[in-house]
């Protein structure tokens, strides 16, 4: 009998039990179907009740409780994400204080501000990696439409975008911008202008504006620092793929 008792299915399993007892009591229900037809009716009630009144608010208790640690894990996200934007501010801050005039020309706001956009430069390598992936695809084969993926590309581009609307605003000089961002732009601004050229066309001619002419200045600065010319400050292809071979393994 112990080992009978053991194998009855919980009650907290309302199916499994109602099943259980059918299949052991069917010969004698089968007998007398009037009192099988109340005990299926009395079970099927009762299962019922237990799902609608035990298990359904048990489950969603567990729900309510999962959610709520849920959203305190978002809060908590959020709050760290401020702090390390908060974090990144000073430490720009702090540098620029450290180091406002390392370059002729340069004033502590200037230095702070290339310094935070350094840091949010910093802060979208994924993005990087995917357009360096883009830019090389394209320098391969030569085809901006068979891209297969260009929003990481986009999103460089529109940071390189805010820099050259500080420039033409003169919040920042293309002396520091060229400092802190030549090298960046000469990775993923040569060979982007019939990109930018075809996206224009497609959603309206303001888009990415200043990116050429921003590049095209810094380009400049470079060459009379070089005593060059600027068509000798463009890298070759072989040059140019390595570099975004450095950014795409910036992907986690």
């Amino acid at each position: 009998m112990a080992g009978d008792n053991n194998e009855i299915p919980a009650i907290s399993e309302p199916w499994k039990w109602l099943f259980f007892h059918v299949a052991k009591d069917w010969r004698m229900l089968r007998k007398a179907p009037i009192p099988f037809v109340g005990v299926v009716v009395l079970a099927v009630a009762a299962c019922w009740l237990i799902v609608a009144k035990i298990i359904v608010p048990q489950k969603d208790a567990e729900i309510s409780v999962k959610q709520s640690t849920i959203d305190y894990l978002k809060l908590k996200l959020d709050e760290a994400r401020k702090e390390n934007e908060n974090l990144s501010h000073r430490r720009a801050i702090d540098a620029a204080k450290a180091q406002p005039h390392e370059i002729v020309g340069f004033t502590a706001f200037e230095a702070t501000l290339a310094l935070q956009l350094e840091a949010q430069y910093e802060a979208i390598k994924e993005k990087r990696a995917a357009a360096a992936s883009s830019l090389s695809e394209y320098l391969q084969n030569g085809n901006w439409g068979a891209l297969t993926n260009s929003e990481g590309l986009d999103d460089v581009l529109d940071f390189f975008e805010d820099l050259g609307l500080y420039w033409k605003k003169q919040q920042v000089s293309e002396i520091a911008l060229h400092h802190y961002f030549y090298s960046a732009m000469r990775t993923y601004c040569q060979n982007i202008e019939n990109y930018i050229a075809d996206v224009q066309k497609e959603e309206g001619g303001t888009i990415w504006e200043n990116v050429e002419p921003l590049f095209k200045r810094l380009t400049e600065i470079e060459a009379e620092k070089l005593k060059r010319l600027p068509s000798d400050c463009r890298w070759d292809k072989a040059t140019q793929l390595d570099y975004l071979k450095s950014e795409m393994k910036l992907k986690p």
